[in-house]
């Protein structure tokens, strides 16, 4: 009943889709029905909840992305309703020919990996079927889309294309357990409650512009990659990195991972603050936990490298060096000859062989679980903790935003936030 009027808007053209004549043709064609007439309105609702829930604006053209590839749209476990017959030529296709929606840049593929999808957009016909005081609460009278794919395994994996070596990501079938339910159950428990409030972001229409852009990494501003926040995106679902799912488990989904961590203060739940209470030194406590060990106060603070003349850094530049080199320490299933990408050697004053010995040496009693890949395994921990946290609150109907290592709840209840 609350998006009733969305609904509405759907069924119109999904009557107008049925009974359109396509250029070059005398009679409209085969009007669908049953399983074919659902997939139809699952499409339309799709293709409107992806381009107007974008919509923050008036003053800025959004765009959402489509895949127009056939093999995207195989069935399996992960896509049982969206086929390429009907979202792509039938509804796709039409909606623009009936004027509702505008291609307006073609995707393109390159090589070395990286692919952009076909942008479009909602088309003034489409918006004005909406309400005009609407204005930029549209994304609020947009649903939430069906709770589907709550969870997955995903795989990363490199390839060769045209001679050249690509890193890319598939999805991969898993067997339904009891397990598997129990988790989606949960998941569930922990949607209903999140989709029954309104969050949203305290910014004008300049700032959310600007966050909008740091949303997005100097090379893909360059690229002219156009990368937009979808408020709808409001249901989360777990990714794991192995079919028997000992590895990951992070909860991915909500639009509030995707905002820059400057921006989180201006979260809000139903117009009312938020504050965010994370976890110190998470992985690294976790290694501690289980050798029934009590961990260092800071497991990235008194790290100090044996190299001739070292001269302590900025306290903060050197703690950050420290972070960096520990968690991918703990990520590397082997040793790193060369530095990861965001170290900065003049963060630590030392090269990178130098740190990596001096937090070793620092946390010598945890160092054989260095270099052995842990990183998954230990999401794969942080993530049931997460999942209990989120449980516990939604006994009482109090949402709670995840961000792997750090939670985002109605201000006033970080003391017992940080309790549980």
């Amino acid at each position: 009943m609350r998006y009733s009027a969305f609904y509405q808007i759907v069924d119109g053209i999904v009557d107008e889709l049925q009974d359109m004549v396509w250029p070059g043709e005398t009679n409209p064609r085969r009007r669908l029905k049953n399983e074919q007439l659902e997939k139809l309105k699952y499409s339309v609702e799709k293709l409107i909840r992806d381009s107007v829930s974008i919509r923050h604006s008036t003053h800025r053209k959004a765009l959402a992305s489509i895949h127009l590839g056939k093999d995207h749209y195989k069935a399996s476990i992960y896509n049982e309703i969206l086929t390429y017959r009907i979202h792509v030529e039938r509804c796709f296709n039409g909606m623009i020919e009936l004027g509702y929606l505008k291609k307006e840049k073609r995707g393109v593929y390159y090589p070395k990996g990286k692919r952009y999808l076909t942008r479009y957009s909602a088309t003034k016909k489409l918006l004005d079927r909406f309400p005009k005081s609407l204005g930029t609460a549209m994304p609020a009278f947009v649903p939430q889309a069906q709770n589907i794919n709550l969870i997955r395994v995903q795989q990363n994996f490199k390839t060769e294309v045209n001679g050249v070596r690509v890193e890319r990501k598939k999805l991969l079938e898993y067997e339904e357990t009891s397990h598997t339910k129990l988790m989606r159950a949960n998941l569930q428990k922990i949607n209903d409650t999140i989709n029954q409030f309104w969050f949203d972001l305290r910014l004008d229409d300049g700032d959310f512009t600007a966050m909008q852009v740091q949303m997005l990494s100097k090379k893909q501003r360059k690229q002219g990659v156009d990368r937009q926040l979808n408020l709808s995106k409001r249901n989360l679902h777990r990714v794991f990195n192995d079919v028997k799912m000992t590895l990951g488990g992070r909860f991915y989904g909500g639009w509030w991972q995707e905002v820059p961590k400057g921006y989180r203060q201006y979260i809000v739940m139903n117009g009312k603050p938020m504050v965010e209470y994370d976890y110190a030194n998470l992985h690294p406590r976790i290694l501690y936990a289980e050798a029934g060990l009590i961990p260092p106060d800071d497991c990235y603070s008194d790290v100090y490298p044996k190299c001739p003349g070292w001269v302590m850094p900025d306290p903060d530049n050197m703690r950050k060096a420290v972070k960096i080199a520990l968690n991918a320490i703990l990520n590397a299933p082997a040793e790193l000859k060369r530095p990861p990408s965001a170290f900065r050697r003049k963060d630590c004053n030392c090269s990178w062989a130098e740190l990596s010995a001096a937090i070793l040496e620092r946390h010598h009693l945890i160092a054989d679980k260095f270099y052995t890949g842990q990183g998954l395994r230990l999401q794969r921990i942080d993530s049931d903790i997460a999942e209990y946290v989120m449980l516990h609150f939604a006994k009482y109907n109090m949402p709670i935003l995840p961000l792997h290592d750090s939670f985002i709840i109605r201000s006033g209840y970080e003391e017992s936030l940080e309790k549980i």
